[in-house]
């Protein structure tokens, strides 16, 4: 006969074997209720559930630990612009409003009420990575047989358009003209507005990747700084992989500027070594604030530079990537092939070459139409019958 026990308030209880721990040790359910047959029921029911798979053996972690451990296992190969969103989103977005929840008691519509506040916020964007997050979080829990299905199947969202990406301003571009900055940090400008390639190419290139015979930048690396640890990492697709012409502007800076380096490395930290995720955001700190004055002494005394417009609410607020943008901007109005340009952005297809030209096709409607009426003007199908 099993053992029932009456608590003090009247109710029953039991104690059933639902799993086992990932020490070894047994997992215990206590099972309540009014009568012996209410304690019954319940009991067959969890049984059967976790007879046919539906009910979690690990049932009282929560979403805050098996988020942390997902993105600590599944997550740590990925580049470290992915892993800071990912990581991003689970520190400020998911564990403050979802994660105490344990996976078992997660419910669709508790997730879709926080898809729906950052929405309303305004943040579409991150409600996007949300939903993208929080779907890997809990599928990956269902791979692993923690749960037994996703809760996540019927989450919506507002599709954001795609943000257009930001060039450089003429403002900005003069603020840096009459920054003054270390070596090290015009150097590192300079080689990314005049060659587009990415922030961990940048930081990965050797001094011997610069070829000075043939005015060529060797780019065959990147430099992962996640979490202060740098790592060199090869170019996820053969499209990595690529020479970069050197401008003659850029030429003799990169000549002086290799010349005095000591180092393997174009650029490091005092001691020689790498650098480091929290070495390049002091760098790249003491680029923004030096520009931000200049950009204050500017708009102080825009009479005295002619033909110097300023916007008083203009941000000094680029990234390594605005340069970049920035070059394929300029590569695209130098009228460079798109073939071309995709070898030199290292863009693995064409799509994303073309996506990244998109708004500057849209922006020449006038110079479109103006082509196509050219054409159409001296064409035989226009001419008077006779």
């Amino acid at each position: 006969m099993p053992k029932y026990k009456k608590r003090a308030d009247g109710r029953y209880c039991k104690q059933i074997l639902v799993g086992y721990k990932p020490d070894g040790k047994r997992k215990m359910k206590t099972i309540y209720g009014k009568t012996i047959k209410e304690v019954e029921n319940k009991e067959r029911e969890i049984r059967d559930s976790i007879e046919c798979g539906t009910r979690l053996i690990q049932d009282d972690i929560t979403l805050k630990e098996w988020g942390t451990k997902w993105l600590k296992v599944y997550k740590t190969k990925t580049s470290a612009s992915t892993y800071a969103s990912y990581e991003n989103c689970l520190r400020n977005h998911i564990i403050p409003t979802i994660g105490h929840i344990p996976l078992t008691k997660l419910k669709p519509i508790q997730i879709q009420t926080s898809l729906n506040n950052l929405i309303d916020k305004g943040k579409v964007r991150m409600a996007e990575l949300y939903k993208l997050t929080i779907k890997q979080i809990v599928n990956q829990a269902v791979e692993e047989g923690i749960i037994a299905k996703s809760v996540c199947n019927c989450l919506d969202t507002i599709k954001s358009q795609r943000e257009e990406k930001r060039v450089l301003s003429d403002f900005e571009l003069k603020c840096i003209a009459r920054t003054k900055y270390t070596d090290k940090e015009k150097m590192f400008l300079d080689i990314l507005y005049y060659t587009g390639i990415r922030r961990g190419e940048a930081l990965a290139l050797k001094v011997n990747d610069f070829d000075k015979e043939n005015r060529t930048i060797k780019i065959s690396k990147s430099l992962d700084i996640r979490e202060n640890t740098p790592k060199l990492k090869e170019p996820k697709t053969k499209s990595g992989y690529r020479e970069i012409p050197v401008p003659d502007i850029l030429f003799n800076e990169l000549v002086e500027y290799t010349t005095k380096q000591n180092a393997i490395y174009l650029f490091t930290m005092n001691d020689g070594r790498l650098v480091s995720r929290s070495s390049f955001r002091k760098m790249w700190d003491s680029i923004i604030k030096k520009t931000k004055l200049t950009a204050s002494l500017l708009e102080e005394k825009a009479d005295e530079f002619e033909g110097l417009k300023v916007i008083s609410d203009e941000t000094i607020s680029f990234t390594p990537h605005t340069f970049r943008h920035t070059y394929a901007t300029n590569l695209y109005y130098a009228n460079m092939d798109i073939k071309r340009t995709q070898y030199l952005l290292g863009h693995s297809t064409l799509d994303m070459t073309l996506r990244t030209y998109t708004h500057l096709q849209n922006k020449n409607n006038t110079e479109t139409a103006n082509r196509i009426n050219e054409f159409f003007s001296q064409s035989k199908f226009s001419q008077t019958a006779i």
